[in-house]
């Protein structure tokens, strides 16, 4: 009887790991062509096409709203705060500023041309 148990035990916490694993994967993968660079980089973290509409998940960037559109090179900060660096190559950047925002920043690098 304790043999009996002891196997499935073992059998259920086998199925409940690889279970725990396979949900595991499908949360952390990445779409697939969503990870287009748009010349922008905050603390070292590439903007994608694929992260750009919410920026406070990169480090050293919160706020009510931080989002970068590609379309029309914009980046938008509303009530935010930018620790860091911001580099960018982009002709034309727009920086929409909406309430209150800090950037704390010892280099904002913005290069025209290639």
């Amino acid at each position: 009887m304790k043999r009996l148990l002891l196997l499935l035990i073992a059998t259920l916490m086998s199925v409940a790991a690889s279970a725990e694993f396979n949900v595991g994967q499908l949360q952390y993968e990445e779409p697939q062509g969503k990870n287009e660079p748009c010349n922008l980089t905050i603390n070292g973290y590439n903007v994608t096409t694929g992260n750009c509409g919410d920026l406070t998940v990169l480090n050293g960037v919160s706020g009510d709203q931080v989002k970068y559109d590609p379309s029309t090179h914009t980046l938008t900060l509303n009530n935010a705060t930018i620790t860091g660096r911001i580099d960018t190559h982009q002709n034309g950047i727009v920086i929409n500023v909406l309430g209150d925002n800090t950037v704390k920043s010892l280099r904002l690098y913005v290069q025209n041309g290639p």
